[in-house]
């Protein structure tokens, strides 16, 4: 009996040890996988055998993976990846010496993991020769969009056209994608989650997916880690079994924490523009939401509820669909039949005027469509608009690239717009930074009267690089929202499963180094609707601008006394090497404007005699004082007025 309960016992011990013992080799693989993600990825990038593309590191990877899963040490590990090593050729001692690249444009190459516990001494002495023999060189699987820009991928493709994807090929659309970021995104220091982390992460979910829908959707998954709203990803799979290509004849936005319906088809019953939705198909928004909320990819908050309110109104079948509203005193539900993405398309694009002069208070304004106005256009809009007291640029759309033909129009010369943190085509992991400067065309007629420019969620990328460029005007005001913090062009990754999937691929900052990504464009005048506004049929922030123009100058022409002391930002700035100041007085003045250097030493002396009340316009050519590149400032004193604004000069 004894010899029974024994015999019981030890069994017991055995099924409930089990699931213990496999979640340790669960755990291991996972480790193991995570290593070997980085190793393949590294040595695709650096070593010498794998550049020209000619040996098949995707079917060295899918012959290898599984391998991987029978192995319980370290000891076998590294044994294991020597099968990688052993496919590459020795690399022989360089001629030269390596580049010796800023620590702040190295921030995507890092080395310390060479040296973890599960290495061999042999597998980390491989892993530093490569990273001492490395020198810059041109690679297969990645090359420069356009010189100076960012990175394609068009040969890092292969089994993209796979329908149907074994989990190898699942794991390989893992490291390939990883790899990609964790060397070429400018933005990842910038993630809310270690980028190590996310690969952890993504290892198991990717191992325990269900099926090719379930793969699919774990893409997603990955492709929102990166906190970039140009993390567009789509697939047959994605578009017709995940998001659906369905949607409701509605246009939502999030305004005061709701979701507001802001525009409907034409011909729909039930509902109208200030409803409030509270449920789709008897199921809370807020629900909704926090189910979405892993597949959507978003720079900040601003991007994330503009791609909510997207994702809510679409649907894999085209079924009709119940909404839950809440109207100015009612709570009913409503059924709406569905639109094919063609209609949709139509009624979200609508087509109207690109300019339109609004008489307003005894002035006349001009509003620009940005989203509609073509190239072709822009000399036509600016000969219409020449003679009005303001010109609005609506930039709540996504510009037709009109910018770059704008500029003549507004500045007296070419402007010095951004800096681009560029991926290095031949050397993985670094960046290097480049001025860029906008404007051509002829310069002799400036618009100089005010300009504003609105901008919310919609703004994004081309829009947001826009209002870079606009905002340099001196008598430009910046109105709306926080923007949808993506500006840079994209690149592509191809994965398998026909999934393209894309990221900010080129880093683009201020000319002081400022960042946009994810934080957005800033507004000078913060306005955003309220429902009260849309129910009532009000665009407030275009409405803010008309109250800035008539609060902030006289019921005279601008150009006559001023209300106020006032010096302006220089334009352009920075500037090489001239660059004007405006100032306004309102009554007249003794008025000294000097620059200093760092050391607040004067440099020049712009202006040191009595003015007349007025507006005035001055122009420093730093060429005549010998001035180096570098940080300035310009300081103005007139009666008890004075101020001092900075400016840079960049040769």
């Amino acid at each position: 009996m004894k010899t029974k309960k024994l015999f019981f016992l030890l069994v017991l011990l055995v099924f409930i040890n089990k699931p213990i013992l496999a979640q340790v080799n669960a755990d291991v693989y996972t480790t193991y996988l995570f290593y070997t993600c980085k190793v393949w990825g590294y040595l695709k990038y650096f070593h010498s055998s794998l550049a020209d593309g000619k040996i098949n590191w995707d079917d060295v990877l899918l012959e290898n993976l599984p391998k991987l899963k029978t192995i319980n040490s370290d000891e076998e590990f590294n044994n294991y990846l020597t099968l990688y090593f052993n496919k590459l050729k020795t690399i022989p001692i360089p001629a030269s010496s390596k580049p010796d690249v800023p620590q702040e444009l190295r921030y995507n190459l890092n080395t310390n993991w060479f040296n973890n516990e599960h290495f061999s001494r042999t597998t980390i002495s491989f892993l530093k020769d490569v990273d001492e023999k490395f020198r810059p060189r041109t690679n297969y699987y990645f090359q420069p969009a356009y010189t100076g820009g960012n990175l394609k991928f068009d040969y890092d493709s292969q089994y993209y056209n796979y329908t149907t994807t074994t989990n190898e090929l699942r794991l390989l659309s893992l490291f390939r994608y990883w790899n990609i970021i964790n060397y070429f995104f400018p933005y990842k220091n910038l993630l809310d989650k270690n980028w190590d982390e996310v690969l952890e992460e993504l290892i198991p979910r990717i191992n325990n997916v269900t099926d090719e829908t379930d793969y699919q959707k774990s893409i997603l998954e990955l492709a929102a880690k990166l906190n970039d709203a140009h993390g567009f990803t789509s697939s047959t799979v994605i578009n017709n079994n995940i998001k659906g290509r369905n949607y409701l004849p509605i246009k939502l936005q999030n305004v005061e924490g709701k979701l507001l319906i802001v525009k409907t088809a034409i011909g729909i019953s039930g509902i109208k523009v200030g409803d409030i939705v509270n449920s789709i198909n008897g199921i809370s928004v807020e629900e909704l939401s926090n189910e979405l909320v892993p597949i959507i990819s978003c720079s900040n908050n601003a991007s994330f509820n503009r791609n909510l309110c997207s994702e809510l109104i679409s649907f894999v079948n085209n079924t009709p669909v119940k909404l839950g509203l809440e109207t100015e005193n009612k709570m009913p539900e409503v059924t709406l039949h569905l639109m094919d993405a063609t209609e949709y398309s139509k009624f979200l694009f609508e087509s109207t005027s690109a300019w339109s002069i609004v008489d307003k208070g005894n002035k006349k304004f001009g509003v620009v469509n940005m989203g509609v106005l073509t190239t072709a256009e822009v000399p036509t809009m600016f000969n219409d608009l020449w003679n009005t007291d303001a010109i609005i640029f609506d930039i709540r759309n996504y510009p037709k690239g009109t910018m770059w033909y704008m500029i003549n129009y507004l500045f007296p010369q070419p402007i010095l717009i951004a800096r681009f943190a560029s991926p290095d085509p031949l050397y993985p992991g670094t960046f290097f930074m480049k001025n860029v400067s906008v404007g051509m065309g002829d310069f002799s007629k400036n618009y100089e009267k005010n300009i504003y420019l609105l901008f919310n969620e919609e703004t994004q990328s081309q829009a947001e690089y826009t209002i870079m460029a606009l905002e340099q005007h001196p008598r430009a005001v910046k109105i709306g929202s926080q923007t949808a913090g993506a500006d840079g062009n994209v690149s592509y990754i191809y994965l398998p499963g026909g999934i393209t999937t894309l990221f900010t691929g080129l880093g683009v900052f201020y000319p002081d180094n400022s960042p946009t990504q994810r934080i957005g464009i800033v507004p000078d005048i913060e306005v955003k609707p309220t429902i009260k506004g849309i129910r009532e049929g009000k665009d407030e922030v275009l409405e803010a601008a008309f109250s800035h123009y008539f609060n902030t100058t006289s019921t005279e022409e601008i150009n006559t006394i001023p209300i106020n002391y006032s010096i302006a930002q220089n334009y352009p700035n920075p500037f090489n090497p001239k660059t004007q100041i405006m100032y306004q007085i309102p009554k007249a003045e003794y008025v000294i404007i000097k620059v200093l250097d760092l050391l607040g030493r004067t440099v020049a002396v712009l202006e040191d005699q009595n003015k007349p009340a007025g507006e005035y316009k001055l122009e420093f050519n730093s060429s005549e004082y010998s001035l180096s590149s570098g940080v300035y400032f310009y300081n103005i004193s007139a009666g008890n007025y004075s101020k001092t604004m900075k400016m840079i000069l960049m040769k």
